[in-house]
């Protein structure tokens, strides 16, 4: 009995171990697919194989393009690289985790940077960040319509950054979206919320707990729902991160 047990027990680990594997090598080639699309997109003439929806519904008797037939393609490959990012988010160890996060995710992350525990990219293959930024826990960082941190950036505690919502008033609940682009020594302090399309430009700091809805001026500390400017941080701030960050987080 203690023999099957341990057959059934073996099995059911090497099940798993082989199904994160594939999810690995699958995220491996799918993040490269998707950032290669995008830059061919980018690319192209103004107007072609851009990321249009319609307001309306289409005809139901339109032959469907050869995008939709790839639909299922790309939800496949995106859960497969959300459940992958789950699990690696939670790893005991920064260099492993950052193995996956530029190896396998294709997040562009310059020198010393630091990502601690539970951070979450969406779209990862989009998002920049630059050398020097520390990115604080239980964050979650959009990059589906782009998404650049900049240098000696710092983002505290479960700060959420978006490029990519809803129209509300849309009969079809159409997406919209823009980039957004946190820029050299800004601080985005700890349950800060940024929505697409702003610029939180140099030395600007949005305050705990601040919904950032406009652009921030450089050195401006934006506070509030929806964030104001409230005061104006020293221009003359030259602080630059060591890469120093807790072990096992």
């Amino acid at each position: 009995m203690m023999q099957v047990i341990w057959y059934g027990l073996s099995l059911l680990f090497a099940f798993w171990v082989l199904f994160y594997l594939a999810c690995t090598v699958g995220s491996f080639f799918y993040c490269r697919y998707r950032k290669r699309f995008i830059r061919k997109r980018a690319a192209s003439p103004a107007g072609e194989g851009q990321n249009i929806q319609p307001d309306k519904e289409e005809p139901p008797e339109r032959k469907a393009s050869p995008r939709q037939k790839r639909v299922w393609v790309r939800q496949c490959g995106d859960g497969m690289v959300k459940l992958l990012m789950h699990r690696v988010s939670r790893l005991p160890a920064h260099w492993l985790r950052m193995f996956f996060y530029r190896r396998i995710f294709c997040v562009q992350a310059g020198k010393r940077v630091v990502v601690y525990q539970g951070v979450i990219f969406r779209a990862p293959y989009r998002v920049v960040v630059g050398e020097n930024s520390i990115i604080g826990d239980n964050c979650w960082l959009d990059g589906r319509e782009g998404l650049i941190i900049g240098r000696n950036v710092n983002l505290g505690s479960e700060v959420r950054i978006w490029t990519g919502q809803h129209q509300v008033n849309s009969e079809s609940f159409a997406y919209t979206g823009g980039p957004v682009q946190v820029k050299d020594r800004a601080w985005i302090s700890s349950n800060a919320i940024l929505l697409p399309g702003i610029t939180v430009h140099e030395g600007a700091v949005a305050a705990a707990g601040a919904v950032v809805t406009k652009d921030v001026e450089p050195f401006a500390i934006a506070a509030g729902v929806p964030a104001k400017i409230c005061g104006r941080r020293n221009p003359s701030i030259q602080y630059c991160f060591t890469g120093e960050h807790d072990w096992f987080y």
